[in-house]
């Protein structure tokens, strides 16, 4: 289904970007990062959804928004950024966190879970990775984020499509299914992309921070409400603390 998401998301920002008559972009250079942004954000879509099986909704999408430490990992290793004593503190309380949700007595526990786990956070490593691609792209497209964000759309889904066709699970989507598939696509794949895109820089770093937390804090009360996804006291405070982990840690980055 991911595909599917991915292949109407590059149509709307087709459409947005002829009717904005935004900028082309002329540079190869920037086209190669386009693939290749599109190709890792397919490999974040597919770790992803196998935590999201493995471990459920929230603990997966939890999992997922631990790329603020990779992103400031990256910084220090590649980027000559000195390492903060806020880094080590918030890597610290996320990894407790961490730990206590991957407690024995987790109700989900299975022979998966673990591998669940390791999907979820391979998740944050592969969106963070994205993450500094599109910053890369942007920096040299300037004024073109419809057209580049249609270009990694189409190249994500592609990519999903070959890993589906290699596996034998390609489906066609029932009429309901189009419905909810138009649905995601637009407001998750279409608006939410271009609001982060163009809006996050007119929003403070700390409230930014807080604002995006609201994507895994909402994903693990709906995924108890509607899928009766269920934690032990001690995950739920492990989540807490990788929640605080996350926003402490991102407060920078945001």
């Amino acid at each position: 289904m991911g595909a599917y998401r991915c292949a109407l998301g590059a149509l709307f920002f087709g459409v947005a970007w002829k009717a904005k008559r935004a900028p082309g972009i002329t540079d190869r250079a920037v086209w190669g990062w386009v693939v290749a942004a599109g190709v890792v954000f397919a490999a974040d879509l597919y770790v992803w959804h196998r935590s999201v099986l493995y471990v459920g909704a929230g603990l997966g999408t939890l999992l997922g928004n631990t790329q603020v430490f990779y992103v400031s990992l990256i910084g220090i290793l590649f980027l000559g950024e000195k390492p903060t004593w806020r880094f080590f503190t918030s890597v610290g309380i996320a990894f407790i966190g961490i730990l206590l949700l991957i407690s024995p007595e987790a109700p989900t526990n299975s022979p998966l879970y673990g591998r669940g786990i390791l999907f979820g956070l391979a998740t944050g490593g592969l969106y963070a990775m994205y993450v500094l691609i599109i910053r890369r792209i942007g920096e040299r497209a300037k004024g073109a984020d419809t057209l580049l964000l249609a270009g990694v759309s189409a190249v994500c889904s592609a990519s999903l499509f070959l890993v589906s066709a290699t596996e034998g699970a390609i489906t066609i989507p029932s009429p309901i299914d189009w419905l909810w598939l138009l649905g995601l696509a637009f407001f998750s794949q279409f608006l939410g992309w271009y609001f982060i895109i163009t809006q996050i820089s007119r929003v403070p770093t700390s409230r930014t921070g807080l604002l995006l937390l609201g994507q895994p804090l909402l994903a693990v009360l709906l995924g108890a409400w509607l899928f009766s996804e269920t934690m032990t006291p001690l995950q739920l405070f492990g989540a807490l603390l990788t929640l605080v982990g996350i926003y402490w840690g991102g407060q920078r980055r945001a």
